[in-house]
């Protein structure tokens, strides 16, 4: 029985050449695992006769907006949801940044509904502005959302 799985997938659309990597099966991890996009870069390396030679490294780029279902299936983000996905972010740093870098989840949620944002879609805002999701206090505690050190407004 498989425990997870990562998918690698290529974006035909990618102006940089960059591929699409994704949890797409797992029992004992969250799949709100963001995707990432790497890429495969020309390195070189000395060989055991130590002469040079040409290998590819695999390196990562950042976070994706697609996933390797979403490239498989052939669904491309469109213009708009990259539009609506940038602004969902935009409002959610600044709301955090408004709230000296940290505001309690539900809060947050509501808020974003108010502003006509889905609840998903400032969940994955969230996790683009590598916002952390914490635990304020034991026990009863609400969950906050927090603003990574060093972002604007973080700890102020």
């Amino acid at each position: 029985m498989v425990r997870s799985a990562i998918g690698f997938a290529r974006d035909p659309e990618a102006e940089d050449a960059s591929c699409v990597m994704s949890l797409i099966k797992s029992n004992i991890a969250p799949m709100g695992t963001p995707s990432l996009r790497y890429m495969i870069a020309p390195a070189s390396v000395r060989a055991d006769d130590g002469q040079p030679t040409s290998v590819g490294r695999f390196e990562l780029v950042g976070e994706s907006d697609q996933s390797v279902s979403d490239l498989l299936n052939h669904t491309p983000v469109s213009r708009d949801e990259q539009s609506e996905r940038s602004e969902a972010r935009e409002w959610l740093m600044n709301y955090l940044v408004d709230a000296g870098g940290r505001a309690e989840a539900g809060r947050v949620i509501k808020a974003a509904e108010a502003a006509g944002l889905s609840r998903d879609q400032v969940k994955k805002a969230r996790i683009k502005i590598g916002a952390k999701s914490v635990k304020a206090g034991f026990a009863c505690g609400a969950w906050e959302w927090v603003l990574p050190e060093g972002a604007e407004g973080a700890g102020a």
